[in-house]
């Protein structure tokens, strides 16, 4: 054998060791996590696992009605009216499908499986079949405009009609209210926003703030501090940062529903603090109760105080939590319809692992769009989960185990 085969033979043996190397890590490395709890005599005693280190929140809330069941609109116009809106409103632009599955995905680690998605007929279909009782359910808009047929600057129309009979609308990444489109063009609607939101005043100049809106922001680890797009405090429940004037997460009141409005465009903060506010079950109304925060290794247990129609959730990560779960009384005349979360006392069950493989394997398994991506210069996809590698993120791949739970948290029998 000459010197360049022998050459040949020892590079290719040399990459078969990192391989097999990083493939044993990340193999080996398994993380899990759980949580389980019990409610009686106005207290919620809880316990939580990780059978790693990292840090454990318990959040107790009450007051507000939590969303059970969540669309996200995918809007087929958004590419092709972009300019247009972007000359008189400057909205964000974005990969929809994409973003749409990473907020399934990042509600999904947290326990609320029940999202779904989908375009103009679909919103439609989604509206008129939760109409009679709207309540508990959410409707989120991630791009600039929504179909004609369902808002065209009326109070009449479905999506405003929808949210005053006890819907939850969330609005991301534009100005609430602004346009309306169809497959003849793009309309823009004066004042728009007054039918979502009355005379409560939207911010459209670029602008963040690191001043926390309420107590809440601390004990969610909220961190979405844009501004841009966001609603007054006047007349607002505000969550996120503030300048004292805007809030970069804020619900305002609609008739028997709410609307929610997140600031800025569409990144791992904005994304991250949607699955903290709809896990931990936060909507207008909602006041925090109590809040434990501890290091975690193995299981630790607590208490925290809570009314009898309160709501605990429990997170482990912290600020990039990546595992969560919510529990709450069952509410005998409530929406809760899936039998089979009912009583169920195994936990929600997550595995999660350190993302250390070679850029090659996770974009050749992991799901990540190219090895651009997978080398840490953008958004990695891993079984689903949004990865921002290379910004300081110590992220991990949530696997799930077989244990399944449908919609938000888990109920158990009121306490006799």
């Amino acid at each position: 054998m000459n010197a360049r085969n022998r050459l040949t033979v020892l590079a290719a043996a040399l990459c078969l060791v990192i391989v097999i190397g990083e493939a044993a890590v990340y193999a080996g490395g398994l993380y899990s996590y759980d949580a389980d709890a019990e409610y009686a005599d106005g207290k919620f005693s809880y316990s939580a696992y990780s059978s790693g280190y990292d840090v454990m929140n318990a959040v107790t809330v009450s007051g507000g009605v939590p969303t059970e069941r969540l669309f996200i609109y995918l809007d087929p116009f958004h590419s092709d009216y972009y300019q247009e809106a972007y000359e008189k409103s400057k909205p964000y632009y974005l990969d929809q499908e994409y973003y749409a599955k990473q907020i399934a995905v990042l509600l999904k680690v947290r326990g609320f499986c029940d999202t779904e998605c989908g375009g103009p007929s679909e919103a439609s279909e989604y509206l008129s079949e939760t109409a009679e009782n709207p309540s508990g359910c959410g409707f989120m808009v991630i791009s600039y405009s929504v179909p004609a047929e369902i808002y065209s600057g009326n109070a009449g129309d479905p999506l405003p009609a929808w949210v005053r009979s006890g819907g939850t609308l969330y609005w991301m990444s534009s100005e609430i209210g602004r346009f309306c489109s169809d497959g003849a063009g793009l309309r823009e609607i004066p004042g728009g926003s007054s039918v979502f939101i009355g005379d409560t005043k939207v911010n459209t100049v670029l602008r963040n703030s690191d001043a926390p809106s309420s107590e809440l922001t601390n004990a969610l680890c909220l961190r979405s501090s844009n501004l841009m797009f966001s609603l007054e405090n006047k007349n607002s429940q505000i969550l996120g940062f503030t300048d004292g004037t805007f809030s970069s997460i804020a619900f305002a009141k609609s008739g028997k529903g709410s609307v929610c409005v997140i600031g800025g465009g569409f990144d791992m903060n904005e994304i991250d603090d949607i699955g903290q506010i709809i896990a931990a079950g936060i909507n207008y109304g909602t006041v925090l109760c109590g809040a434990e925060k501890s290091s975690i290794r193995g299981k630790i247990t607590g208490e925290l105080d809570s009314p009898p129609d309160g709501r605990l959730y429990i997170f482990i990560g912290g600020t990039y939590a990546r595992y969560g779960e919510s529990f709450h009384e069952r509410d005998p005349h409530g929406r809760h319809e899936s039998s089979a979360a009912l009583g169920d006392r195994r936990g929600n069950g997550y595995q999660a692992c350190p993302r250390r493989i070679l850029p090659v394997l996770r974009c050749g398994l992991l799901g990540a769009r190219d090895q651009k991506h997978a080398r840490g210069r953008g958004p990695l996809r891993a079984g689903g989960l949004l990865l921002l590698a290379g910004l300081g993120i110590r992220a991990r791949i949530v696997l799930r185990r077989a244990v399944s739970v449908s919609g938000y948290g888990r109920d158990f029998p009121q306490s006799s």
